[in-house]
């Protein structure tokens, strides 16, 4: 019955792709309803097309389930049978000669935050400081602008530096995945893990854009493998090193913060991990406490800077600005620009202005319409994980009135249908985790699910992109992975 049910599941699915594919005009008009006014440009008829064919993965891997699971279980074992050293190597030089081919076929485009985020280093290069033209600025997080105006200073205006320095800061994000896994699961579910991310299309693409994805991904993956890293030994606490290891960990979550300030409060979930470990609560409260001097030490000096010469006390002055776009009567699933006559997006001067009515119209907004909120924090929840073709955003929007067949489009069906596969098997990852909670559900376990789950509840209040689900990108790959190793048991 279960195996009639599930090819029944898998026909239904891949009909609904192949007329995603051909048939999608019919019922073009019809995804308006995704927008609170009704109307959706081009490009996210286009993305909506993408997103609604990749059922077709699913669908296949339903009706092929058997052969689809021998197909993964072999490669489980080709993979746990190669020598550690020579895996790595050369998974990662596959790994950096295809996103160096991304970088020497692939146009650089500067569209929207990249130009400016390269603004602000070149101003930053040429003023001595974190300027918007001749203004203090603390609009973004400073840590990106930084960094790539130091890759300027050593090696000149050089953007393809940029570039070059996302392709390593990304091959170390797959190698941290590894590292982590293995400590979390197994041997076997970390090379499937690295795996999935060397090959992950999007995360390939993604080293093109300079962006802040690749620099926060990996001081955020950095920091959860130091904290995991670290051992609890005793009820009189840590020895020194792992305390040092801990204050590096919440080093690396400021610098994070700094890149992005999203995870300024991730730090408390952190709290029944080290208590799980350990068995103290007074060995997790301690620990807590030198994570938090580690990320104070990095974060305070930057808020003050702020207090005092842009007149807002927090990391950057968008977070109101960011709760009212994604809290108000026209936000729908993504970003929607204020009206001009309330605040003007990015002006100098003016920024904790916007801060501050950005955070009471957004605040406003949610007391007022508490059910909205809900519902539309679902919706922007779902539409951040539903799609993963921004990698090549600008280019669908170009592609999208005209040839379909456009390389682009094309780059955008492969990394959408690559993700939804991964997606689907992480989804049953993390039913296996609690399935067989007593082998797989463990503290590392618990801090990579609480990771998703604060991710996902941070853009449930604010907005979600599909780019914004980029640094768990190595957990889902994580969670598929055991998936597939577990089957590969099975099927042995």
């Amino acid at each position: 019955m279960k195996n009639v049910l599930r090819i029944i599941a898998g026909v239904i699915l891949t009909g609904v792709g192949l007329f995603a594919l051909f048939g999608f005009d019919l019922i073009r008009d019809k995804a308006a309803i995704l927008s609170p006014d009704g109307i959706i440009d081009p490009h996210s008829f286009l993305q909506f097309q993408i997103c609604l064919s990749s059922l077709l993965i699913i669908g296949l891997y339903l009706i092929m389930y058997d052969r689809a699971h021998r197909w993964l279980s072999s490669c489980a074992v080709s993979l746990a049978n190669m020598n550690a050293a020579r895996f790595l190597t050369v998974f990662l030089i596959a790994g950096f000669l295809l996103r160096l081919a991304v970088q020497i076929f692939l146009p650089l485009r500067f569209w929207a935050d990249c130009m400016g985020y390269e603004q602000l280093a070149l101003d930053w290069l040429t003023m001595g400081g974190y300027y918007d033209g001749t203004v203090p600025t603390a609009n973004w997080p400073p840590g990106y602008p930084f960094f790539l105006s130091r890759i300027y200073m050593l090696f000149g205006h050089q953007p393809q530096i940029g570039v070059f320095a996302n392709i390593l800061l990304n091959l170390g994000i797959c190698y941290l995945t590894y590292k982590i896994v293995r400590k979390v699961w197994s041997e076997k579910t970390a090379r499937l893990a690295f795996s999935i991310m060397i090959f992950f299309p999007s995360q390939i693409l993604f080293v093109n854009l300079l962006l802040t994805e690749n620099l926060f991904t990996f001081l955020f993956i950095l920091s959860l493998y130091l904290f995991i890293r670290a051992r609890s030994i005793s009820e009189t606490g840590l020895p020194r090193s792992s305390r040092f290891i801990i204050f590096l960990g919440g080093i690396c979550l400021g610098l994070a913060t700094l890149t992005r300030a999203l995870p300024l409060l991730f730090l408390p979930l952190l709290i029944p991990f080290w208590r799980w470990r350990s068995g103290y609560y007074c060995t997790a409260v301690s620990n807590f406490i030198i994570a938090l001097a580690g990320l104070a030490i990095v974060v305070a000096p930057w808020i003050i800077r702020n207090h005092y010469m842009v007149g807002v006390t927090s990391v950057s002055s968008n977070g109101g600005v960011n709760l009212y776009l994604g809290n108000n009567p026209r936000a729908g699933m993504g970003w929607i620009p204020p009206d001009s006559n309330i605040f003007v997006l990015n002006n100098p001067g003016y920024e904790a202005y916007n801060d501050s009515i950005g955070f009471a119209l957004g605040k406003k907004y949610i007391l007022d319409h508490p059910g909205t909120f809900f519902k539309r924090g679902v919706m922007k929840v779902a539409y951040m994980y539903a799609i993963d073709v921004d990698a090549v955003h600008y280019d669908l929007i170009l592609a999208a009135g005209q040839n379909r067949t456009n390389r682009y489009v094309i780059l955008g069906f492969i990394a959408q249908y690559y993700y939804i596969g991964i997606l689907f098997m992480a989804l049953l990852g993390v039913i296996l985790v609690f399935y067989k909670r007593s082998r797989y559900f463990n503290p590392g376990a618990y801090l990579l699910l609480a990771a998703i789950v604060y991710w996902s509840g941070v853009h449930f209040v604010f907005f979600g992109f599909g780019r914004f689900h980029f640094p768990v990108t190595p957990i889902i790959a994580a969670l598929a992975g055991l998936y597939i190793a577990y089957k590969s048991e099975l099927n042995r």
